[in-house]
């Protein structure tokens, strides 16, 4: 929104719906294969990132990744 010359933006709030949660229970394997394309160019693959399934490659220390569902 512009005032006086000034531009405000203000953010949306996050929510999903009644019947619906914002977000997907999370996957690693989803997670995984974001990762392989983002990585890519250093030669990062799918393989390799999953060697662990129950825990996928993360350059995080620690790797904070959420509970897969």
């Amino acid at each position: 929104m512009e005032v006086e010359g000034a531009v405000y933006i203000d953010a949306m709030p996050l929510r999903g719906t009644i019947n619906k949660s914002l977000f997907d229970v999370w996957q690693h394997k989803t997670y995984a294969q974001v990762l392989e394309n983002f990585w890519k160019p250093w030669g990062n693959l799918l393989m390799e990132i999953r060697k662990d399934p129950n825990a996928p490659t993360s350059y995080f220390n620690p790797p904070s990744l959420p509970a897969a569902g």
